[in-house]
């Protein structure tokens, strides 16, 4: 019996397989963990990419380009000044992710002089359920920094709520967002109907 003892304390062949095996559920854990933060912040990082975009691309309308009409309903912001286009432009930066559930919304943000900053209009994409129109002359809490008065911003919000792939049953998704001001470059502010300036 101790000539089988001291075999087996030597007996090191199958000790590889055990470190393995026990090694095997750390490794996995690693990569697949691995791989969901990188596509999580990558992820978030398009959804900022997106509300740069939209924002810069707003601020950087030219009204005196467009026609202004005051008779146009507000169902149809989107189709005016290239708003429509503008966001189809975020959604293309959002490439590969899926875009179906990206929300995005813009703003023109009206500082009066004593600071106060209230929404003089907004839009929103039109693939979603979810309403995120802010209402129109609500307050909006601004940086005191952009609080310039009798001043415009433009304001984008981007939204997108993000499921992980591996950790789905646990968390469920989690919402993305990314909000942003500029203001407009061309022109002392941008207005969609009546609603702008004032």
């Amino acid at each position: 019996m101790k000539r089988h003892g001291r075999t087996l304390r030597h007996d090191v062949s199958g000790m590889t397989a055990v470190e393995f095996a026990l090694t095997l559920p750390f490794i996995i854990l690693l990569i697949f963990g691995g791989y969901e933060l990188t596509t999580g912040i990558n992820t978030d990082r398009r959804v900022t990419a997106v509300a740069r975009t939209v924002a810069d691309l707003t601020a950087q309308h030219d009204p005196n380009k467009s026609p202004t009409r005051d008779d146009i309903p507000a169902t149809k912001i989107n189709d005016i000044l290239g708003m429509k286009e503008i966001i189809e432009a975020g959604q293309i930066v959002f490439t590969p992710y899926d875009k179906a559930n990206l929300q995005i919304v813009v703003s023109g943000v009206r500082v009066a002089a004593n600071g106060e900053a209230r929404i003089g209009w907004t839009t929103q994409s039109d693939n979603t359920d979810v309403p995120r129109r802010r209402a129109r002359n609500a307050v909006v809490a601004i940086d005191p920094s952009l609080a310039i008065p009798n001043t415009n911003l433009i304001w984008a919000e981007v939204y997108y709520p993000y499921t992980p792939m591996f950790g789905a049953i646990a968390t469920g998704s989690i919402l993305l967002k990314e909000s942003l001001f500029m203001r407009p470059r061309l022109a002392d502010c941008l207005t969609f109907q009546t609603l702008g300036c004032t």
